[in-house]
């Protein structure tokens, strides 16, 4: 049997081939001296991994026709996601490099030349006998609380803020001992505080890095904020709990997927669409597994499926538009989803992409990772998305790759930010961060 080439045009024939059917005591607290927006900071850009605590993806514009603006490298490798404050400087969390520790990052605005570097180093006195091992490392992705300071949670348990400039605010022992736990997820809380998923708890802190409650539940790292405050999150099972301070978390539904990946049964984390808000869109927590991108009403805990099981593995988190719009890139950053509306989005290839082909034995060949890349979801319908073989923006079925990381087997794209309207900052595995706009 000749091998086929599995391109956008045949990931749509397998649609219509895999049909699918499946049939709120005392709130976060909150800081008055804060400046308070709904998600992170008051003008922070992209306050956390996937631009906030929705994890929607969601950005105002891309760039028409990308020009890159400026590039730097840090020293060392890049495995999280990247912050952008309110004047567009980029936050990275950057891993230990041979002879150096690990260290918070912020590159300026204008040009991406360092303005500050901040050492993630363990205190003396809290090292518990491991004599001057003190060098630490990020467990997550940063994040921008209401005030502006930025946050990181180190693999040891350290909660760290930081000052715009560097200075080190707060250092809070999130544990009892120094075991080390390598994935965390955080989330800014819209009270000015944030929420830590350090298996096997759930702490909310406040805007100072004080505890202000915490619940033993086993969950997946990445969790998500509704703009009520509650924190939500799964765990392996595939229930999805709820809970915010001083609560009992309670379950609202189980996902349908048992298949876990490193990241948990949702691949990349949660996403919540909609609002808790009398008159807007129903809220629903979106979860993308290996084989199932399902929906589940937060009201009611009813789930359905949004897109059909494939031959190869759905692999990031979803990008869902302010008006609804979902997608998600597949096995070797082939990009497809469903509007608002109902209709399909894509499927859409990147330029250049190396194929997936099915194999003699009718099975489909692919490589086991190309850095697949969560979209960013614009409001004109505009959507980017990447692999190691490029970054690329969608618009009216016109897709432009514009940038790249490394080799089709380099898997060395590590996430898509956006610095403002018309803007993309691409952060890279090897310490490469790239800004692209218009002209």
């Amino acid at each position: 049997m000749t091998s086929r080439v599995l391109t956008g045009a045949s990931v749509a024939a397998l649609l219509g081939l895999f049909a699918f059917s499946l049939t709120s005591s005392r709130a976060e607290l909150v800081d008055p001296t804060v400046a308070v927006s709904a998600y992170g900071s008051a003008s922070a850009r992209w306050p956390s991994d996937r631009g906030g605590g929705p994890r929607r993806g969601a950005v105002k514009s891309l760039p028409l026709a990308p020009q890159l603006k400026w590039s730097r490298n840090v020293a060392g490798r890049i495995d999280w996601p990247i912050a952008v404050d309110g004047d567009g400087n980029v936050i990275a969390a950057v891993a230990p490099s041979a002879g150096g520790e690990g260290q918070l990052v912020e590159l300026g605005a204008q040009t991406g030349a360092p303005k500050s570097v901040t050492k993630l180093r363990t205190p003396a006195g809290d090292l518990d006998g491991l004599g001057a091992l003190n060098q630490d490392a990020a467990a997550g992705a940063p994040i921008i609380l209401a005030s502006g300071l930025r946050v990181i949670v180190t693999i040891r348990g350290f909660a760290i803020g930081v000052a715009p400039g560097g200075a080190i605010m707060f250092r809070t022992r999130l544990a009892n001992e120094l075991a080390s736990v390598p994935r965390v997820g955080l989330a800014p809380l819209p009270g000015g505080g944030f929420a830590v998923s350090r298996r096997p708890e759930l702490i909310e802190l406040d805007a100072k890095g004080t505890v202000v409650d915490r619940v033993r539940l086993d969950v997946a790292p990445f969790i998500a904020a509704r703009d009520n405050g509650e924190v939500l999150a799964v765990a392996n099972s595939g229930d999805l709990y709820s809970w915010r301070a001083h609560r009992v978390p309670r379950v609202i539904g189980t996902f349908g997927e048992k298949v876990t990946s490193n990241d948990g049964i949702c691949r990349g984390g949660l996403a919540i669409d909609g609002s808790s808000e009398p008159g807007g869109r129903k809220e629903r927590a979106l979860c993308v597994s290996e084989t199932l991108v399902e929906q589940m009403d937060l009201v009611t805990g009813a789930r359905k499926a949004l897109l059909p099981k494939l031959p190869v593995p759905y692999r990031t988190a979803p990008g869902v538009s302010a008006r609804g719009d979902l997608a998600v890139a597949i096995a070797g950053g082939t990009l497809l989803g469903t509007s608002a509306l109902g209709a399909d989005l894509g499927p859409f290839d990147i330029p250049g992409s190396a194929p997936l082909s099915f194999g003699k034995d009718g099975g489909v060949a692919y490589v086991p990772s190309l850095g697949e890349v969560a979209p960013l979801m614009a409001e004109d319908g505009a959507i980017a998305w990447g692999s190691s073989d490029g970054i690329a923006i969608a618009r009216t079925g016109v897709v432009t790759r514009f940038a790249r990381c490394g080799g089709a087997f380099g898997g060395g794209t590590t996430a898509l930010a956006s610095a403002g309207p018309g803007t993309v900052v691409l952060a890279c595995s090897d310490g490469k961060v790239e800004l692209y706009a218009d002209k």
